[in-house]
């Protein structure tokens, strides 16, 4: 959620600045002679802002989805050694039945 009320806050500071700066335009020179058109320095700084948001996502991506498998794989082991706690409880309550002894299971809940 504070993510969400930076970006908001950025993009509405982004904004407010583009407003008062519309007038002012910048030609953009590359040392190797590529020259672009003046375009304005708000649209100039929107594009270097959105270009700054899309590769840090990029570069993001990876432990986001590494993070997610993580979790995948975690959760099938958990469940995996949830059934595998019910069969032994089921095992050891017909070994008690058939055997007569008496075992207190919430003692074994604690465990």
């Amino acid at each position: 959620m504070i993510r969400l009320i930076t970006l908001f806050l950025m993009l509405l500071f982004l904004s407010l600045f583009a407003y008062a700066n519309h007038e002012e335009n910048f030609a953009l020179a590359f040392f190797w002679g590529i020259r672009f058109q003046p375009i304005p320095l708000s649209t100039l700084l929107m594009g270097v802002f959105f270009a700054g948001i899309l590769t840090a996502a990029s570069l993001m991506l990876p432990g986001w989805l590494q993070a997610l498998l993580a979790q995948r794989r975690q959760k099938k082991r958990v469940e995996s050694l949830e059934r595998e706690i019910d069969r032994l409880r089921a095992d050891l309550a017909s070994e008690e039945n058939s055997q007569g002894h008496h075992i207190d299971h919430d003692t074994l809940d604690d465990v």
